[in-house]
């Protein structure tokens, strides 16, 4: 073969394998260290085994872990991955950053009762195509699987869906494990597609959670807007106000789709207690309630539906 021929057929090789996502695990899982940084983390190729490390950082097309079991990863960096997943009991965070993953952001639910795995966005900006809640098929026991923002806008392209396998193994769980969403301060959370939680949440509501938790920071009220039909009779809405939250309407939770709502919410509390809409709230010294009305955000879509969930305070 002449060299131009070798030479163009290296070329192809290599462009024909750089196509193929690979798996970055951050550290060893022979190593003792759990806690690393995006920008200094030893990249290993396999989940439960020790693998030599990847010369590389993780690229636009590959698929980026944070390891089941304890560990916590950094993004100290912004990323553009094909996915980021934090593994069941472990964390991922970052802290002023633009990341985006062109497939999915997946969260493992924890596998011990009273546990968390925690995927948490600080004045940060992330786009990503889902929201993706798996569990474990063997597993006895779980925790919550938490999608967390902070001050961050997170915008997802579809749906945010979970997985939760018929599980005969479990024995012995306890408090009411599930899937999460957080949002806190001035966070926007805007859901292209719907929420779709698995059957078992509804089957066995006493037993699994979808949370729903919206907390004020410093005056600011979170959002989470969802474009098409979601089912909301299983959620488990959170509210946690201050008393620092100045007079005005806010739209909390936006729901384009007309027959949306958290009307049939299957719990709503606020600041711990149980609540209904329309009864009143005292914030500081002024008076607020909760109530089903059209959105008050100006780039809402539907703008004639009362079905967005505001707070009203005088």
């Amino acid at each position: 073969m002449s060299s131009k021929k070798f030479i163009t057929a290296s070329m192809a090789a290599f462009a024909a394998s750089a196509s193929f996502a690979l798996n970055y695990f951050c550290g060893q899982p022979d190593n003792s260290q759990r806690e690393y940084k995006w920008s200094t983390c030893n990249w290993g190729s396999e989940v439960q085994f020790a693998s030599a490390d990847l010369p590389n950082k993780p690229g636009t097309n590959d698929n980026v872990h944070a390891r089941p079991g304890g560990y916590t990863l950094e993004v100290d960096v912004d990323a553009n991955v094909l996915s980021l997943s934090v593994g069941n009991n472990s964390e991922i965070f970052s802290n002023g950053r633009k990341i985006k993953a062109k497939q999915h952001l997946g969260v493992g639910i924890a596998l011990s009762n009273n546990s968390q795995t925690l995927m948490d966005f600080r004045n940060s900006k992330v786009e990503a195509n889902s929201i993706n809640y798996t569990y474990w098929s063997q597993a006895k026991q779980a925790g919550l699987g938490i999608f967390r923002l902070e001050d961050s806008v997170c915008t997802i392209k579809n749906n945010v869906i979970s997985n939760i396998p018929v599980n005969f193994s479990i024995t012995d769980i306890e408090g009411r494990p599930g899937c999460a969403i957080t949002l806190v301060g001035k966070s926007v959370l805007d859901i292209g597609g719907r929420i779709m939680m698995d059957p078992i949440i509804s089957e066995q509501p006493d037993t699994w959670t979808f949370r729903i938790n919206l907390e004020e920071k410093n005056g600011a009220l979170p959002l989470l807007r969802v474009y098409k039909r979601s089912d909301m009779t299983i959620a488990d809405i959170n509210v946690t106000l201050g008393d620092s939250i100045p007079k005005g309407k806010y739209t909390l939770i936006d729901f384009q789709d007309k027959k949306t709502s958290v009307k049939n919410a299957r719990s709503i509390r606020v600041n711990g207690g149980e609540y209904k809409l329309g009864d009143p709230i005292r914030i500081g010294s002024r008076e607020g309630k909760l109530v089903l009305a059209k959105p008050t955000n100006s780039t809402a879509k539907d703008r004639q539906t009362a079905n967005d969930l505001v707070l009203e305070v005088k």
